[in-house]
């Protein structure tokens, strides 16, 4: 591979990191959101986003991680 090709490569693949990092801090925004939703309905503030996951797990029965 050449120097162009490489260079040309990494952009593409920057380019798609990019756009990746983009969509996970949308959906990091969303989770935020709902955070902020189920403290509420629950009345239990200091939730995190970690604590939402484990309840969502064991609300649906799938294995926590």
């Amino acid at each position: 591979m050449t120097e162009h090709e490489t260079i040309a490569a990494a952009a593409a693949a920057v380019d798609r990191r990019d756009a990746l990092k983009a969509q996970m801090d949308a959906v990091d925004a969303e989770i935020a959101e709902l955070v902020k939703h189920y403290s509420e309905a629950m009345r239990m503030w200091g939730f995190t986003p970690l604590m939402l996951r484990r309840a969502v797990d064991v609300r649906l029965g799938r294995k926590v991680g």
